[in-house]
C-alpha cells in the first residue's frame, strides 16, 4: 500500500477538498472488501475441490454430468464473487476517481493523490483477479486430469482386447487393426465373413474426448497468446492443438484439417475476434 495518507497529515495541505474523507473511506473499505472476498473464494474452493474430485471418480456416467453440473455451480459462485468486486470497483474506485480527478489541475498535488489512489486500488484488484483465475484453473484441472485418465484407459482397453476378437462364422481369432470408436467391420481372411465389431461405451467417448484433451494439452500455448496477443502465437497454438487432436483420434484427421483451415482463415481475417 502506498504512503499517500502520510501526505495528508502535514501542514502543506491547504483547504483540503470535500472528497478527502470519502477518499480515505473508499481506499480502506476497498482493501478490506477484497480481503473478505478472497476469504470466501478460499473457503469455497477448499470445500468444493474434494467434492468435485469425488464426483468425477464415482460418477458412472461417461459424460460425467454430475461432476460438470457441480462444476458449473461452483464456477457460478466464483463469477458472482468476481461480479461483486467489479461492481464495487466501478463505483467506489473508478467512479470516484473519474468524477474528482477532472476537477484537479493536471500534475497538482491532489491530482497526483487521486492518481496514486487509483493505481493502488487497481493493483489490489489485479491481485484479487489473479487469485480468482488461479481457482478457476484449479477447478478446470480436476476435469483435465480425468481426460488424460480416460484416454489412457481407452488405450489400455484396446491393448487388452485387440487380439481377442473372433469370427462369428468360423471362430478364427482376428486382430482388431486399430482403435475404433464406432461400429466397424472386421473381415475374416479364412471364411471371408464380415464381422461387426462394436466398441465399448468407453471407447465410443474417444470422438468427443479428443478435442477437449488436445486443448488441455496445449493450454499453455493459448495462455501465451492471451498474454502477448501476437497472431503468430495463436497460429502456433492452433497448429499444435490440431496436431494433438489428430494424434488422439487419427481417424478424424481429414475432417480436422478442414476444420483447422477454416479456423485459421477466420482468425487471419478477423484477428481481433
Amino acid at each position: 500500500m502506498l504512503d499517500f495518507f502520510k501526505r495528508l497529515t502535514g501542514s502543506n495541505i491547504q483547504a483540503p477538498p470535500q472528497w478527502l474523507d470519502e477518499f480515505r473511506d473508499n481506499h480502506k473499505r476497498w482493501f478490506v472488501f477484497l480481503d473478505k472476498l478472497e476469504e470466501k473464494m478460499d473457503e469455497l474452493g477448499r470445500a468444493a475441490v474434494p467434492e468435485l474430485i469425488a464426483a468425477m471418480r464415482e460418477d458412472a456416467d461417461p459424460y460425467h454430468r454430475v461432476h460438470y453440473n457441480m462444476l458449473l455451480g461452483v464456477k457460478g459462485q466464483y463469477h458472482h464473487i468476481r461480479g461483486k468486486a467489479q461492481q464495487v470497483f466501478e463505483e467506489k474506485v473508478a467512479g470516484f476517481f473519474n468524477f474528482n480527478v477532472g476537477q484537479q489541475a493536471f500534475g497538482s498535488e491532489f491530482y497526483q493523490l487521486l492518481q496514486d489512489f487509483y493505481d493502488d486500488c487497481t493493483g489490489r484488484y489485479e491481485t484479487f483477479e489473479e487469485k480468482y483465475l488461479s481457482w478457476l484453473d484449479l477447478l478446470d484441472e480436476i476435469g483435465a486430469q480425468d481426460l488424460e485418465r480416460q484416454y489412457q484407459a481407452i488405450l489400455h482397453e484396446y491393448e487388452e482386447i485387440k487380439d481377442r476378437f473372433c469370427c462369428k462364422q468360423c471362430g478364427a481369432q482376428l486382430s482388431i487393426p486399430k482403435l475404433f470408436f464406432i461400429n466397424s467391420y472386421i473381415g475374416c481372411p479364412y471364411c471371408h465373413t464380415q464381422n461387426t465389431f462394436e466398441p465399448s461405451m468407453q471407447a465410443k467417448q474417444l470422438e468427443h474426448l479428443g478435442r477437449s484433451l488436445a486443448e488441455q494439452r496445449t493450454k499453455h500455448l493459448l495462455k501465451a497468446y492471451e498474454a502477448d496477443k501476437n497472431p503468430a502465437s495463436y497460429e502456433r497454438y492452433l497448429r499444435e492443438m490440431f496436431d494433438e487432436w489428430n494424434k488422439i483420434v487419427p481417424d478424424l484427421q481429414s475432417q480436422n484439417e478442414r476444420f483447422y483451415e477454416r479456423m485459421l482463415e477466420d482468425f487471419r481475417r478477423y484477428p481481433s475476434l
